[in-house]
C-alpha cells in the first residue's frame, strides 16, 4: 500500500520505526504485536485487501458480504478483540492452480479475508524495520518509494 494511502498516525508510526532501525542497526523489535493489532492498522490493512480484491478463502467469505452485511467497522473491531485476547488461529487456505505458459499447472493459495488482513497488517509494521537493517534495505525503501510517486 502506498505510504500516502495509509492514515496518518499509521504514516507517523512506520516513520518512526524505520528511524530507529536504520539509527540502530542492531536494535531488536520485540513488542510490535500492540501496533500490529491496533484498530488504525487494521483498518489501513482492511482497506488494502479490499483494494487488491481477490478470491473468497475456504470459509467463502467475501469482501462484498463483509461490506454489505458485517461492515467495515464490525470487521476491524471483532478481529481486533481476537487478536487482543489471544484467540486469533489462522485459517487453512484454499488452494487452486492456476496454468502456466508451459501448460503446467502452479499451485496457488488463498487464505480467508480476516488472514489476509492480518498478514498485510503485518507487513504494514514489519516491512521497513527489516528493509532498513542494512544498506541495501534503505537504498531499496528510496528507489521503491520514487517508484510510487509516478
Amino acid at each position: 500500500m502506498r505510504e500516502a494511502m495509509l492514515p496518518p498516525r499509521v504514516q507517523r508510526l512506520r516513520q518512526k520505526l524505520s528511524r530507529k532501525a536504520k539509527e540502530q542497526k542492531r536494535f531488536r523489535f520485540y513488542s510490535l504485536y500492540d501496533k500490529i493489532i491496533d484498530k488504525e492498522t487494521l483498518r489501513a490493512a482492511y482497506r488494502q485487501v479490499r483494494a487488491n480484491d481477490g478470491a473468497p478463502g475456504v470459509d467463502g467469505v467475501t469482501l462484498v458480504r463483509i461490506d454489505e452485511v458485517i461492515g467495515e467497522e464490525r470487521f476491524v473491531e471483532e478481529l481486533h478483540n481476537e487478536l487482543k485476547a489471544g484467540q486469533y488461529k489462522a485459517s487453512p487456505v484454499r488452494r487452486e492452480y492456476i496454468p502456466k505458459a508451459n501448460g503446467k499447472l502452479r499451485p496457488l493459495g488463498i487464505p480467508v479475508i480476516k488472514d489476509r488482513v492480518v498478514q498485510a497488517a503485518v507487513v504494514q509494521r514489519t516491512s521497513r524495520i527489516a528493509l532498513m537493517g542494512s544498506d541495501l534495505g534503505a537504498m531499496r525503501i528510496r528507489r521503491w518509494s520514487r517508484s510510487q510517486q509516478h
